[in-house]
């Protein structure tokens, strides 16, 4: 999904107007971004069932499930994380308008998708290396992430918020 994201961004986003030094279509990009973060954190600080809360639900629905349908979810998961797309595209608008030639902006894309699929992979590859050693931490940062999901979800999108917002204003003309 989040090749698809990048092609898509790098292909659109390359023909949004740009010139250097300030912008107000690079102002608007960010400033809404920003806009869009504020609204998503105060969104994740509402009462309602994170994923981590719900996950036993579904956990138990899907185990004897086929690895494609994981696939599909996990797809699925992709297409409305909109927080991770917000943030996800708004880089993908700075690679797209960088200087770089076509190799070097392909790289960055790459390092992009690697960071943003960083919790993924770090498990993924703490149980490669050590099985079920990995165990007692995964299950540790798990019981962690489950409990404080929303103030970990809405302290990163305030983050990005502010520095979008402070971007933005600095690209007003």
């Amino acid at each position: 999904m989040l090749i698809l994201y990048t092609l898509l961004g790098l292909t659109v986003l390359e023909h949004v107007v740009h010139r250097r030094g300030h912008s107000p279509t690079d102002a608007a990009i960010d400033l809404g971004a920003a806009l869009l973060l504020a609204l998503l954190a105060i969104r994740a600080l509402r009462r309602h069932p994170t994923a981590a809360e719900s996950h036993n639900h579904r956990a138990s629905r899907l185990v004897d499930e086929p690895t494609v349908s994981f696939w599909g979810l996990g797809a699925l998961a992709m297409l409305v994380n909109f927080s991770t797309l917000v943030l996800y595209l708004a880089a993908l608008h700075q690679i797209s308008h960088s200087s770089a030639d076509l190799a070097e902006k392909t790289v960055v894309g790459v390092i992009l998708m690697l960071i943003t699929l960083l919790p993924v992979l770090v498990p993924l590859l703490l149980v490669t290396v050590l099985g079920h050693k990995a165990d007692p931490a995964l299950s540790r940062v798990n019981e962690f992430v489950g409990r404080h999901a929303r103030e970990i979800t809405a302290g990163i999108e305030i983050l990005f918020c502010l520095v979008l917002l402070f971007k933005g204003i600095g690209e007003l003309p």
